[in-house]
């Protein structure tokens, strides 16, 4: 199944798709992805998970964040989203929401959802902005995890914007607990108080 979603175009690595797999087949409930692309991580998160176990709400404004618009060239991304998730019988699985991040999660009430997936735009403010927004809508032992964050240790890592917002709203912040990161990825769980 790893090459089958790695056909898909955007940035999960082969070698995180097993650990989202493991990730997600701990979550009952509600999860929300932000920032989809195409659709690769919503197929990672999906693929072998039995259906039920969790519904998943796909935010995006499908315009790509800035460092894409240019490529884009105001193009949308929606089209080849649906397209890949329904040729992997994933589109009614989901709930897609195109709209802003932070708009959209006012639709959602405080403490309702078990997981949230941040991969939208990676500067400071955006990350810091995507956080800030969805923290209330996650349960107290609730996980929020991100793509993208580099290693401290690796001269090259990039994302400087995306690592400095997630340390300082996350992983030194008193509202969540249990920091990690691995591979790329981060997690944490939101504080029980």
């Amino acid at each position: 199944m790893t090459e089958k979603i790695s056909e898909i175009d955007g940035w999960l690595c082969n070698n995180q798709i097993p650990l989202m797999w493991l990730v997600c087949s701990q979550v009952e409930g509600a999860a929300v992805e932000v920032g989809c692309w195409k659709g690769r991580a919503t197929v990672a998160f999906l693929a072998n998970i039995p259906r039920g176990q969790f519904s998943l709400h796909c935010v995006d404004t499908f315009f790509g964040s800035e460092e894409h618009q240019d490529s884009l060239k105001g193009a949308s991304t929606r089209a080849d989203f649906e397209k890949n998730l329904k040729e992997k019988g994933l589109l009614e699985h989901v709930n897609i929401i195109q709209q802003e991040s932070a708009k959209a999660a006012k639709e959602f009430e405080d403490n309702s959802l078990d997981l949230v997936f941040i991969d939208a735009a990676h500067d400071y403010e955006n990350v810091k902005l995507d956080i800030l927004s969805w923290l209330p809508k996650l349960k107290p032992d609730g996980l929020m995890m991100g793509h993208d964050y580099p290693d401290p240790d690796d001269p090259n890592g990039g994302f400087e914007g995306l690592f400095a917002s997630v340390n300082d709203h996350v992983r030194d912040s008193e509202a969540f607990c249990d920091f990690g990161y691995v591979w790329g990825l981060w997690g944490a769980k939101k504080s029980a108080k």
